[in-house]
This record gives structure tokens, sequence and C-alpha cells, in this order.
């Protein structure tokens, strides 16, 4: 099978289009009317197939049997012809778009029980409702998502790294690096196995409330996990708690070249492109001047020194530098 991306749009593809749409919306629809069908089928062909990049299946004498269409990372359609459905095409065109192209949100009519339970097969999850549809029509819609834990694919690259989501296969070497003695120096002690994978699992949790977390990082020129970099919401006791911090972890074998820097600049412009939170901060031990010459060259403001709530006063961990990056006043 195929999957092929169209570009500019001729009035006859564009009719042919609209009749696998309308089509697949008969046979599975049955909430709209012929008076709703008429009502969206000029919106369809006239601008709902112009605002999204639309991928088809073709038969072997190249005609049109299923196309989706999104935008950013919503796919905002998904119609496959009656008599080709329940051959693969809407599984294929879906793991298509999440794993190749980062979609991972799509909405639902509520009443096309058929598709939602697809969508449900697919490992989507419903993360909120809408009693009216977008041309304010009483037809609620469901908003679904793929887990983060389930993507694949890359969410944040920068010239020489992919920030992506994290896989089973990361948690070998996470617990390597979580295991080395230098990595690990400004942190309270290394971590064993089984603790690293609690740590993932968190990991996985939070991206899965928030959208966001720590990503695995991965280097392109080997292809290989080299540690994370990313976002954590933290609440321990402190003055500007709770909050949103910055942070980074990464193999020995990738310090001292800059990859923490360039993909913490990355994180940042991410967060802000996406309005993700108003403010970040990022601390450390006193001691790791690593660390915190890393907040320095992101942009970071230094705000001055706490004692750590997590670690006894005494301890030689305990006195932390705070930075902060505010996001709106660097927009």
């Amino acid at each position: 099978m195929r999957i092929e991306s169209l570009g500019s749009m001729s009035d006859e593809i564009l009719d042919e289009l609209l009749a696998v749409w309308e089509k697949s919306v008969h046979s599975s629809h049955h909430f709209l009317n012929e008076n709703d069908i008429e009502y969206y089928r000029p919106l369809v062909r006239n601008e709902y197939f112009q605002a999204v990049d639309i991928f088809v299946v073709r038969d072997c004498n190249g005609q049109i049997d299923a196309f989706m269409g999104f935008s950013n990372d919503m796919l905002e359609m998904l119609f496959v012809l009656p008599e080709k459905q329940g051959l693969g095409y809407g599984t294929a065109l879906v793991d298509y778009a999440v794993n190749k192209c980062g979609v991972d949100k799509v909405d639902v009519n509520e009443d096309n029980v058929k598709a939602y339970r697809f969508y449900l097969k697919m490992g989507y999850e419903v993360i909120g409702r809408d009693e009216y549809d977008a041309s304010g029509k009483h037809f609620p819609i469901i908003h679904m998502r793929q887990p983060i834990a389930t993507q694949h694919y890359k969410i944040i690259e920068t010239e020489r790294l992919i920030l992506r989501a994290w896989q089973q296969e990361d948690i070998i070497p996470f617990s390597e690096i979580n295991n080395d003695k230098e990595v690990m120096e400004y942190m309270p002690k290394c971590l064993s196995y089984e603790e690293t994978v609690q740590f993932y699992n968190r990991i996985i949790c939070e991206h899965n409330k928030s959208g966001y977390g720590l990503y695995a990082a991965e280097a392109k020129n080997d292809g290989k996990f080299i540690g994370y970099v990313g976002f954590h919401y933290f609440d321990f006791e402190a003055v500007f708690s709770p909050g949103i911090e910055i942070g980074w972890r990464l193999a020995r074998k990738y310090w001292h070249q800059g990859y923490a820097t360039e993909a913490a600049k990355a994180c940042i412009d991410y967060a802000r492109k996406r309005r993700l939170f108003n403010e970040v901060y990022s601390f450390t031990a006193v001691c790791n001047h690593r660390s915190e010459h890393v907040m320095q060259k992101i942009g970071m403001e230094r705000q001055g020194l706490f004692s750590h709530p997590s670690l006894p006063e005494k301890h030689k961990l305990n006195l932390h530098v705070l930075y902060k990056y505010n996001l709106l006043q660097n927009d």
C-alpha cells in the first residue's frame, strides 16, 4: 500500500476527494441528514480541504480509495470508500500520520461510534469534549490524543539532536547513565536499575498528564540515546514553588560538546511557541559549575541561592543556585 502526499489540487482532484468523503459519510455518519450533508459539502470542498495536508491511498487504476488530512499535530479528516473499509487503509493512514508526521491528536463526532471505537483501538485516549462542532452545529465532538508513551516520532529537532518520546529500549542505557558516578556527582546518589525504571515511569506519567516533560535525547550522528533534556513540574517547599524547571542529564561521552545547551535552547523555544507556560526555572548545587554554565548560556537569569528542602541542612549539596527564564519577556 502506497501513501501519497497531494500538493496543489485541481478541481478534478477536489471533486474526487469530495466523492470519497460523501460516500464515506453516507455509510458512517448516520446522525447527519441530507440537509446537513448539503450544508457541509461546499465547506468541505472549498475550505476544509484547502486547510490541511492531504495524503491518499489509490487503487491500481489511480483512483482514490482513502484519504486523510491533517494540520500541524491534528488529524482533521480520515475517510475510506465504503467498499474499501476493513482492508487496513484507515489503520495504515493513522499509523503513517502518527509515526512519520507527528500527528497525535484527532477530533471525532461523538455519534460516529464506529470511528470512536477505531481510534480507541489505535491507542487514542479521550482528553476532552465539546457540545458543538467547529461550525456551531449541535454535533458533539470528542477530543482524543495518543498517549505520549506510544509516540515514537521526534518532538523537537536541532542541528545535531532529536528530542523524542521515550521507548522501552531507552531504559537500559538510561540506567547506565543514572549509575555513572561522574554523571551523578551532584545528585544525592546513583540510581539502581529498579530506581531508573521508577523514574522512567514517572516521566511517562508526567508526559501523559501535561503533554510535555523530560524528552529522550537522541544523537543524529549515531542514533544513540544519550540522556534527557526537558521540563519537569516541581512542588517542593520553596518561595518560588510550585513551578516548571528545565533540566538535562547526558551520558558522559557526550559532555563538553554543547549538546545540553543546544537542546535546552530548543526546548525553551518549543515551550514559547506553544505557550506551555510563562516562566521556567533551573537549579543545581552551587558546586555544579558545568550545569550552571548551561543555564547562563541559554539566557537564564540568576535569582539567588536557596537550601533544597529534600536534603539535610549540612549536606554538601544542600545549597542550590536558582535561575529563571521569563518566556513572555523574551518572546
